[in-house]
């Protein structure tokens, strides 16, 4: 076994009643159901290769397929071949996914998404190198992403500042605009809030555009200038629920991973921390981490190897982009966090409630979500890592 498969195996064996879990987003509704059946896959590659290459042997039962209603021959991956069959039950693709996951397991590379139980999914993302791309395809047509649209009314208020044509007029602009905040008097809280959340963007664009610091020089310049001043304004902008978010920069460590690591006894020392990027935490609710930032190097950087593994090390979160739409986007998603958050602990309160007096034992979060737990570190953990995607492909691919 490769090491890989060591540690995997290690942190799955401390996670002992690991099952698989999947969100469901309303109803699928499909023609047919194919239910995936394929079987005895092996993975027969080694850990350096830049393909996967897989082979298979299609089991038989006469007597299974008495019960069958046809089927057809579908390439899942390259030199797979597996059997759909259409069976009499209520079409669901969150039950496709589990018997996806389950017959294929071993075809995975311990590290993937895959591997434990997570569909990678997303608008320019491949099913490439282990989905099978009709499932992938029937999940992202079902899959109904919230927008978070800049509205209408402060579009014009962007547009007459990012549309100066020297520096000195655009900070002429935000003091403007600065000065159209604090005359208004009647405008509405949130309205208030979103006013300002602009202003701190604005703010920190000039920053970024009369800093003397290169972009090109190494990962933490890029960041000084691309990435942290823009989330801080993010955070500090979350108010709900006297949440209390906040940006934190310099390697903070990601707590969460500690406390499974210790849970699951792997935990050895310091070096087992997950170090990261950049941590939104909202510290008004136990200080729960609500985004975990990996940025993969400097301003331009090609490190096939490093893009990858930091997408891999930071599968849970996301990956550092620079676009103004993008924050806004982030500062809805983060907000909607707060909220299934505090609902989350109502519901939890309610359900401590209700069944104090119950005997029974009732199902605990944790044994539902229970990927394994792993800090992996670019020197030991990114060989072959490269081929594991993302891969991303053009819309009309």
């Amino acid at each position: 076994p490769t090491k890989a498969e060591l540690m995997s195996t290690i942190a799955r064996k401390a996670a002992k009643k690991r099952k698989i879990a999947v969100t469901i987003n309303g109803t699928m509704n499909v023609d047919t159901f194919n239910s995936i059946i394929g079987d005895k896959v092996h993975y027969i590659n080694t850990e350096n290769s830049s393909k996967r290459k897989f082979e298979a042997e299609e089991r038989k039962d006469e007597d299974d397929n008495e019960n069958k209603v046809g089927c057809c021959n579908n390439n899942l991956l390259p030199g797979l071949t597996t059997q759909f069959f259409f069976l009499n039950q209520e079409p669901s693709i969150w039950k496709d996914w589990p018997n996806f996951l389950e017959h294929h397991k071993s075809a995975f590379h311990p590290y993937s998404p895959e591997a434990n139980n997570i569909i990678r999914a997303g608008n320019g993302i491949s099913s490439k190198p282990y989905l099978d791309r009709n499932l992938y395809n029937r999940h992202l047509e079902g899959n109904n992403v919230q927008s978070f649209t800049i509205p209408d009314v402060f579009q014009q208020h962007i547009d007459s500042v990012v549309n100066c044509n020297a520096l000195s007029q655009f900070k002429k602009n935000i003091r403007e605009f600065s000065m159209f905040i604090g005359s208004l008097v009647q405008e509405k809280e949130e309205g208030m809030k979103l006013l300002e959340f602009l202003e701190g963007i604005f703010i920190e664009l000039h920053e970024t555009y009369t800093s003397p610091i290169d972009r090109d020089q190494n990962e933490d310049a890029f960041n000084q200038l691309f990435i942290w001043p823009y989330l801080a304004v993010v955070a500090k902008n979350i108010t709900m629920h006297n949440c209390k978010a906040g940006f934190q920069s310099g390697q903070p460590r990601l707590e969460s991973m500690s406390k499974q690591l210790k849970a699951n006894d792997i935990f050895v020392d310091d070096k087992s921390c997950y170090k990261t990027d950049g941590l939104v935490k909202i510290f008004g609710l136990k200080k729960l981490e609500l985004l975990v930032v990996e940025t993969s190097g400097h301003f331009g950087n090609i490190d096939r190897v490093k893009l990858k593994f930091d997408h891999h090390k930071g599968v849970f979160g996301m990956l550092a982009m620079l676009k103004f739409q993008f924050f806004w986007i982030i500062k809805g998603l983060l907000e909607q966090s707060v909220v299934n958050m505090a609902c989350l602990k109502e519901e939890h309160q309610n359900v401590l409630k209700k069944n104090r007096h119950n005997l029974e034992k009732l199902p605990k979060l944790n044994n539902i979500v229970n990927p394994i737990i792993l800090k992996l570190t670019k020197n030991e953990d990114s060989n072959g890592m490269s081929s594991l995607g993302p891969i991303y492909f053009p819309p009309h691919y």
